[in-house]
């Protein structure tokens, strides 16, 4: 079975390279460790924490195998949404110990970021020092250096307070009030729950989700999170909550 799965690894990556050229032992290196490699030593993927790599490096690996490598974006949650590379997800380095349970040790990591460089290697030492081989980071930035697909984040909406209020929409949502529990005690939108940083358990899977804050920025970055997160329908308040116009009640 092993054998199998080498010689299939071997034909895709001939044939890509065949198709677009490039190195064919730098797209097995990431995989020659994860499946217990037979392969030659000099192929085996030896890394020692993670390895500064170029997006050239990256493109090898994902046009072979897309579906088979993490890749994790460390820009502001604007930048994110606005362009990143297609299927990266967005991490926060201060939020790494959330993150971390969902990441595949089989598969090879790769952080990027945009002009941040210290945060993008600082996620890929945290990721290592959680114990996961074939961690690489990436100091270019995207826009110079990556030659593949890129996206932008459609799926997490900035929506203003007169489109929740129209048909009573707000109250078919699961709100999520991100602020403080002083701040949400105050006053806070009805049947809104004080969660300043949710986990997946907290989320109401089957409803659209609303994410409230101070200001839209941190509300915005909690949207992400849980839209990478496999939550679908996703939306922060615009303005934060000083500019909701529908009704509010107190603790």
């Amino acid at each position: 079975m092993l054998f199998s799965r080498i010689a299939l690894l071997i034909v895709l990556a001939l044939a890509s390279s065949v198709y677009a050229g490039g190195d064919v032992v730098s797209s097995l290196i990431p995989y020659a460790k994860s499946l217990g490699s037979l392969l030659p030593e000099h192929v085996t993927a030896t890394a020692q924490g993670p390895e500064h790599v170029t997006f050239d490096h990256l493109f090898d690996v994902y046009r072979v195998f897309p579906d088979r490598v993490t890749i994790l974006d460390t820009s502001d949650p604007k930048t994110y949404m606005g362009k990143h590379i297609l299927g990266a997800h967005h991490v926060e380095v201060d939020f790494m110990e959330q993150t971390l349970p969902y990441l595949r040790h089989n598969y090879p990591i790769y952080v990027y970021g945009t002009l941040n460089t210290p945060k993008t290697e600082a996620v890929a030492n945290i990721i290592a020092a959680a114990g996961f081989s074939n961690v690489y980071w990436i100091s270019e930035h995207i826009i110079t250096g990556w030659k593949g697909k890129t996206a932008s984040s459609e799926a997490f909406y900035r929506i203003s307070s007169d489109k929740l209020i129209a048909n009573d929409r707000f109250k078919k949502m699961h709100i999520i009030d991100v602020r403080s529990p002083d701040e949400y005690a105050a006053k806070h939108i009805p049947n809104s729950v004080n969660m300043r940083n949710p986990e997946p358990q907290d989320y109401v899977w089957a409803k659209e989700m609303l994410f409230v804050g101070v200001e839209e920025e941190f509300a915005q970055n909690r949207c992400i999170i849980a839209g990478n997160r496999g939550a679908i329908g996703c939306f922060y308040l615009e303005g934060g909550f000083e500019a909701w116009k529908g009704p509010y009640v107190r603790s």
